[in-house]
């Protein structure tokens, strides 16, 4: 017995052996990996990947429009407690807007996968909405027009606020696809214009403020196209010197000023902040709208103020120009920005034009197209910019136009009385001489540098040839007054001798505009002898005319193929 407790305390000794290397073992396998990770735990992705949403099913989209149909109904018992009047009117309005924006609200709730679900709650909540307001307006009479006008307003920007926080996408484009429609109704409706333009306006501001930070880009068409028609027909109406048509409510000169400035700050910043601050290119959209929105605020101001203000904005429009060219061609160096250059200097070249035809007379509209085509050109050339030598050849235009070209080109060519070449006329020559030999300098290996030549060379030639029917007519009427045939002989001779002059030029400097240029005579020369000299009663002046012409087809292909044999 006395060896029972040596014995106990072998036992012991032997018991914490073991469970000490238990322990070491199960400390082991933890620190070991497990040779089965897929059966241990499912991986992140696998339990990261969403469960189907039950509204995307078949039952599930019959359940939302169901709710759909259901929130409708309700509404309709709004418009039943409208007729009956058993609340006062303006509770009534205020509790069916409130229960509009309540399905507005439940679809932030959803979840962005459930898009369908999302987009008929939008739905419901502008059909809900839009119909309230216009009978309410309309035919109720519950709401004024300006009350009605910030209730569109406030609906469409509590739309956008939701869209922006919770990523409503389709909410935006329902909502203005709603409100918008159902603005111009109520200023047909009710005549009251100007309230629903600055409804119009202020939803436009907080799209293009939203889009300044690339957000709802698929709205902004909708919403400008709104705010474009109802600016243009606030001036329309409103702006008459009778005053507006009968039922439309007339407005003040401020606000006949102000808005139409007020939708070309909107639009016009936003493109700047865009493409100048961000350096993003310019969209298809902003291309459009920005011209459209300077194009409406110019003629709404000059139908306000019944024209006495189109100095003045022929003044702003220069500057707007100025403008537009100093940032196309300092801004937007990089080849990634060419195009914001190219449609930046579209629009100055486009402004130029209009704010000089709106700030001078014809023969002072004459000299500064001439001068800005001669600036054009010169720098275009110099720093090798084909764009500035495509508006040189547009104020070159612009020059013969103004300076009444066009109508005398026709009198010395068809009309019976050739009349006078007028000093502003030969400014406008010499520009476009001094334009080709310009160009002249050029290299030649792009064809629209040609196109530039052949353009100045025409305009050029045309006038110095009607310059020269008017001398030789008034030479003849010295001696006799010249009949039809006469006018009509020294008209194909000068178009003839033109044709072979640009042909003998080609063969000396082998300019391709040169062939085109002779061409060109020769085709008006068939022309003019199809119209004019086979109607004459006088056989042997159109015997003239043909022998003329006869010679020119003979010689002019010899010119044109001797110089392609030497060459």
């Amino acid at each position: 017995m006395a060896n029972v407790p040596d014995e106990s305390a072998a036992v012991l000794s032997e018991l914490a052996r073991r469970i000490g290397e238990v322990e070491q073992r199960v400390l082991a396998l933890e620190k070991t990996p497990s040779a089965f990770p897929e059966a241990s735990a499912p991986s992140r992705q696998e339990s990261e990947v969403p469960e189907p949403s039950p509204a995307n099913s078949p039952t599930g989209i019959i359940s939302i429009l169901g709710r759909a149909v259901l929130g409708i109904a309700l509404a309709y018992l709004f418009r039943a407690a409208f007729e009956s009047a058993i609340l006062p009117g303006p509770l009534l309005v205020s509790a069916a807007i409130l229960y509009a924006a309540l399905w507005l609200m439940m679809s932030k709730r959803l979840r962005p996968s459930d898009a369908f679900a999302r987009a008929v709650y939008a739905l419901t909540a502008a059909l809900i909405f839009s119909p309230l307001v216009w009978e309410t307006t309309a035919r109720f009479h519950i709401l004024t027009t300006t009350t009605a006008a910030g209730a569109l307003a406030a609906f469409m920007i509590f739309g956008l606020g939701l869209s922006f926080r919770f990523d409503l996408r389709a909410a935006p484009i329902i909502l203005a696809l709603f409100v918008a429609p159902t603005a111009v109704l109520l200023v047909i409706d009710t005549g009251a214009v100007v309230p629903f333009v600055i409804s119009i306006l202020a939803v436009g501001l907080t799209v293009e403020l939203g889009a300044c930070f690339s957000n709802w880009p698929n709205l902004r068409p909708i919403v400008a196209a709104a705010a474009d028609f109802v600016v243009w027909l606030m001036s329309y109406l409103l702006a008459r010197p009778e005053g507006p048509p009968s039922g439309y409510l007339p407005a003040d000169k401020l606000r006949l000023v102000s808005l139409p400035v007020a939708l070309f700050v909107v639009y016009g910043a936003s493109t700047a902040y865009r493409t100048l601050v961000r350096g993003l290119p310019i969209t298809v959209f902003e291309f459009v709208q920005f011209p459209v929105s300077v194009a409406l605020a110019v003629t709404g101001v000059a139908a306000a103020t019944f024209d006495t203000t189109l100095p003045t904005l022929g003044a702003v429009t220069v500057a707007l120009a100025a403008a537009c060219y100093v940032t196309a061609f300092t801004r937007f160096r990089q080849d990634a920005q060419r195009r914001n250059s190219y449609v930046f200097s579209t629009y100055a070249a486009a402004f130029a034009v209009v704010g000089i035809w709106m700030l001078f007379s014809a023969a002072a509209q004459t000299a500064f197209f001439c001068l800005a085509a001669i600036i054009t050109m010169l720098f275009g050339t110099a720093k090798k910019n084909p764009t500035l030598r495509y508006h040189a050849t547009v104020y070159l235009l612009g020059a013969f136009l103004s300076g009444g070209f066009f109508p005398l080109l026709a009198r010395a060519f068809v009309g019976a009385n050739p009349g006078a070449i007028t000093p502003i006329i030969w400014f406008a020559i010499l520009t476009a001489l001094v334009c080709y030999l310009t160009a002249w300098k050029l290299d030649g290996r792009l064809r629209q540098d040609h196109l530039v030549a052949f353009l100045a060379i025409s305009l050029a030639a045309s006038a110095l040839a009607s310059a020269a029917v008017i001398l030789l007519v008034g030479l003849v009427a010295r001696s006799r007054a010249p009949d039809a045939g006469a006018l009509a002989v020294i008209r194909t001779a000068l178009i003839c001798a033109s044709a072979f002059v640009f042909g003998a030029l080609y063969a000396r400097f082998k300019r391709i505009e040169l062939v085109w240029a002779a061409y060109g005579a020769l085709a008006c020369g068939t022309v003019k002898i199809m119209v004019e000299d086979l109607r004459l009663e006088r056989k042997e002046w159109l015997a003239v005319s043909l022998f003329l012409y006869g010679l020119l087809l003979v010689f002019l292909p010899r010119v044109l193929r001797g110089v392609s044999k030497r060459t």
